[in-house]
């Protein structure tokens, strides 16, 4: 899932977002989702107090929702219309460590509350495979933090955080 703002990793205010199922052996993108939270022309029509004229509406996420919450719903929908529209299975996702998107595509195990698992019965649960620059970044942060440390408390300077980051890509 990709968006069109910088991410941070605390903020998560995109209006748009999209997703994208890339083909493990020829390479290409098989299928697409675009989450959008604003309509231009919906809401200059509502602060203008004016009816919504006729138009095709690109808004199909919900402004109060999260654009966090955009990611697993694509990858949900994506998962579910793979087999109904296109006929394949996916076995396997290349993705960040997101704890809801796991969540989300699973079966549901039980009535509990806490079990998020929104994946029909009849779509068999993927694999999650690590992308390994997110692992990278995440790992990282902790290098470059130790680099802005006091030399009392950290040895570690830019250059061996740098080091230590391509090592770590290796």
């Amino acid at each position: 899932m990709g968006w069109p703002t910088k991410g941070t990793g605390k903020n998560y205010n995109s209006h748009t977002g999209f997703g994208s199922f890339v083909g493990a052996y020829n390479q290409k993108v098989i299928m697409s989702r675009i989450l959008c939270r604003r309509c231009r022309i919906c809401e200059v029509a509502k602060q203008k107090f004016m009816p919504v004229r006729k138009h095709k509406c690109i808004q199909n996420w919900k402004t109060e929702q999260s654009s966090k919450s955009m990611e697993a719903a694509a990858i949900l929908w994506m998962a579910i219309n793979s087999i109904t529209l296109m006929g394949f299975i996916m076995r396997w996702i290349v993705s960040d460590d997101d704890n809801v998107m796991r969540a989300h595509m699973r079966h549901k195990k039980s009535d509990h509350k806490k079990d998020k698992g929104k994946l029909p019965i009849w779509v068999p649960e993927p694999t999650f495979m690590a992308d390994p620059g997110h692992r990278i970044k995440s790992v990282c942060k902790h290098f470059y933090k130790l680099a802005s440390a006091t030399v009392g408390v950290s040895r570690v300077n830019k250059l061996i955080a740098k080091r230590l980051k391509k090592n770590w890509g290796y």
